[in-house]
């Protein structure tokens, strides 16, 4: 087979209808290829400007009935850890509230002694935000 092949010419070699097929489709993909990559891009941020984890503006937090803690996050956090502890009235840490997983609004039964919250970020163990009530 190889022998066959050696002797045939380059042009010999792909017939023409496989050669006309082959042309189209790669016409296709040098044409499709820069417009998939602008949708892909389009929506993307390259300015560079983030907001800094514990804006006061980056939390919204608002206390309802029955010991209820309204939480609401604004911005996405650069920490994906967080974690919200009640506090006491000396800033202490007491009790786990629960976890942040991104921007929306959570909900957040506090314990009776609670004065606040404090939401940490456990893997940097740095706070984040802290808020008394």
């Amino acid at each position: 087979m190889a022998f066959f092949i050696a002797e045939l010419d380059k042009e010999q070699i792909m017939i023409a209808g496989q050669r006309k097929a082959h042309r189209q489709i790669w016409l296709a993909i040098g044409l499709a290829l820069p417009i998939l990559l602008f949708f892909a891009t389009r929506d993307l941020d390259f300015s560079g400007e983030t907001e800094d984890v514990g804006h006061p503006d980056q939390f919204v937090s608002k206390m309802l009935q029955n010991r209820t803690l309204h939480l609401k996050l604004n911005a996405p956090l650069k920490n994906p850890s967080a974690v919200v502890y009640a506090i006491d009235s000396k800033g202490n840490p007491g009790k786990i509230l629960g976890q942040l997983y991104g921007e929306g609004e959570y909900q957040f039964i506090l314990p009776v002694d609670a004065s606040g919250i404090s939401v940490v970020d456990e893997l940097k163990n740095e706070k984040i935000y802290t808020t008394t009530f």
